[in-house]
């Protein structure tokens, strides 16, 4: 699951100028502990502005860029985990914060170079694991997918992101049975949409149509404007013979955002 870390440094001043440099730390922290992004960044500016050259800088980059990711500011977020590390090329932490931003705009030939790494430098990383596992499971290399999520899994036998992985790693390798029965243990833990999504998907596969139903609908109480549970929705209504409602259903992933022609397709 995705990971991205904020810290939280204390420092003793030394001189007048690092007493400012320092202050500027401290309130950004306060305002991080109170959520307060806005003056958390402008704490960090001012200080990395003030002392460009300061090693600490790399810490201060690497909160400044995920205060930015969680607004959105993606470029701007990969620039400064970028200047962080330039700073600590090493730090397993930002390599994957920088790496599962990369993952999430698509940049995954990026993000893979950097959660190797990390996998060069730490032998029981889970998070890099998890990604590399993700992305060789996109890119069809089934066999170095399974053994990274079977790596991780021996690294915390109790890890949601191995059994993550594995569950869609079986989906993929067409055992929606194997796959469901993972996802049906992760949403006993914790309701989420995707695996809400993936299971009915598995149902769906498997002509389990009441427990897709009931999937497709716990999902919309969720998120009633997902235009992909309209599609699944259409695809159910075609195997119940619900011409009409499949229909119904297509006008709506279309209205939620779902392109015409990849609807018509994808229910066909």
């Amino acid at each position: 699951m995705k990971k991205i870390y904020l810290f939280l440094f204390l420092f003793l001043a030394l001189t007048v100028n690092a007493q400012s440099y320092y202050a500027l730390v401290d309130s950004a922290d306060s305002y991080i502990e109170k959520k307060e992004w806005a003056k958390a960044e402008s704490s960090l500016l001012s200080a990395l502005r003030l002392e460009p050259a300061n090693y600490n800088n790399s810490l201060l980059l690497s909160n400044l860029a995920t205060i930015q990711r969680m607004n959105g500011r993606y470029r701007e977020a990969i620039n400064n985990y970028s200047l962080a590390l330039n700073i600590t090329p090493n730090a397993v932490t930002l390599l994957n914060n920088r790496g599962s931003l990369y993952y999430e705009v698509d940049s995954t030939a990026l993000a893979y170079k950097d959660f190797t790494k990390v996998m060069m430098l730490d032998a029981k990383d889970e998070t890099s694991r998890y990604y590399s596992g993700l992305i060789a499971l996109e890119n069809r290399n089934i066999q170095e997918s399974k053994a990274l999520f079977d790596e991780l899994l021996k690294i915390n036998s109790k890890s949601i992101d191995a059994k993550d992985g594995l569950a869609r790693w079986y989906q993929v390798s067409n055992n929606p049975t194997k796959a469901s029965e993972l996802y049906t243990e992760l949403i006993k833990k914790e309701v989420s949409l995707d695996w809400l999504i993936h299971r009915a998907e598995c149902y769906l596969e498997m002509k389990s149509l009441v427990l897709a139903s009931a999937d497709i609908n716990d999902a919309l109480k969720i998120n009633p404007m997902n235009g992909y549970l309209y599609l699944l929705k259409a695809r159910l209504n075609k195997m119940q013979f619900q011409n009409e409602e499949a229909r119904k259903n297509i006008e709506l992933a279309v209205k939620y955002g779902v392109k015409r022609n990849v609807a018509e397709m994808l229910i066909k």
